[in-house]
């Protein structure tokens, strides 16, 4: 444990017993606090690339799957037993560098056709060009994954992304205009109160991304604005759009606790109607 591990976890540990943690009024206003490019933050993007570079990350492992991956799992299943035998198209927004693509192939059968697009960050998708397959694609817009999918999109997912949009409640809109087939919002931070919850995350730059980390890795810490939207306002979004929901279950590791305010973490499956 280096220096800047131990400072971050001794200054976390002061302020959840000390001090209130401050929330904002608007995301920008948390933004302008971070100083920093944000998720964009030129460390994450090579972490990931030095992440997806790792042999191990792309084969099967005995560790445990992500609730996220058996939720994929299922609709694509459901989908198939729609249209057997169909090349399946999936877009993973927010979905770094595939890890929910290569957690999910572990489940499924070889025969099973993908065709699978992580929407992310300019600098991400750009960075991670390289690591594309015959089934992953990284793209860094709705518009250009759509297009990679011939626009006919079979299952939307995200996971613990919303939290960190500008604006949520706009990419929500713009996730249910893909005219999905299912949808599924994975690990979603969710304000019990009246009003969002916009404060900082403050990480450790090794959180992010699974598999182990690159030689001569150096730790550092990451801010960027964090959301925790209304639950009543994210479940009436869904409500007037042409989605049914199927079922939810807990899913608390997207949570950030603030202050004492009531979250809850959730994740949603959706079918077009």
């Amino acid at each position: 444990m280096n220096l800047t591990t131990i400072s971050f976890h001794l200054r976390k540990k002061f302020n959840n017993r000390i001090l209130k943690e401050k929330t904002y009024n608007t995301y920008a206003e948390a933004a302008e606090k971070c100083k920093r490019s944000l998720y964009e933050d030129n460390a994450i993007v090579q972490l990931l690339a030095d992440k997806a570079k790792d042999n191990s990350f792309t084969t099967p492992t005995s560790k445990p799957l992500n609730p996220g991956c058996l939720a994929l799992a299922d609709v694509i299943s459901r989908h198939l037993i729609e249209y057997p035998g169909k090349l399946v198209t999936v877009i993973d927004f927010g979905g770094g560098n595939g890890d929910y693509y290569y957690n999910t192939r572990r489940v499924l059968n070889n025969d099973v056709q993908l065709k699978w697009v992580v929407v992310e960050t300019p600098a991400m998708a750009q960075v991670l060009q390289p690591y594309q397959t015959k089934e992953l694609f990284f793209a860094d817009t709705i518009e250009k994954a759509m297009s990679l999918v011939d626009n006919k999109l079979d299952i939307l997912f995200t996971s613990g992304t919303l939290q960190v949009m500008p604006d949520p409640y706009q990419t929500i809109e713009m996730l249910c205009n893909t005219n999905s087939n299912y949808m599924v919002f994975h690990r979603q931070s969710l304000s019990l109160e009246n009003f969002d919850i916009i404060s900082i995350q403050t990480s450790l730059l090794s959180w992010h991304g699974s598999t182990k980390l690159p030689e001569n890795f150096k730790e550092k810490i990451i801010k960027y604005p964090y959301t925790s939207i209304q639950r009543s306002r994210f479940e009436d979004q869904l409500k007037n759009t042409k989605y049914q929901l199927l079922y939810t279950f807990d899913e608390g590791t997207g949570v950030k606790r603030v202050n004492n305010y009531n979250v809850k973490g959730t994740s949603y499956i959706y079918k077009r109607s």
